[in-house]
């Protein structure tokens, strides 16, 4: 698991270095992103919605990632 969390997290970090989409984004970007995920998630469980709630889990674990990466390259503090 812990291989693929790397292997995941380096993907973001390239993806940002040359992505003009990527790069843009900010901590408050990714932030409002995150909190829809979440509000997508809770509503997946009231729902017993097991196939969205796996989507919706997997794209908020991609926004938290992504603050981390923007964390690392403000020289803030780092996934380890």
């Amino acid at each position: 698991m812990k291989e693929k969390l790397d292997e995941f997290f380096k993907m973001l970090t390239l993806d940002r270095e040359k992505s003009a989409w990527s790069s843009s984004n900010t901590f408050e970007d990714r932030h409002k992103e995150l909190v829809d995920e979440i509000q997508e998630i809770k509503e997946a469980i009231e729902n017993n919605d097991v196939e969205n709630l796996r989507e919706e889990l997997g794209d908020a674990l991609w926004d938290l990632l992504f603050l981390f990466v923007i964390a690392e390259e403000k020289k803030m503090f780092t996934l380890k």
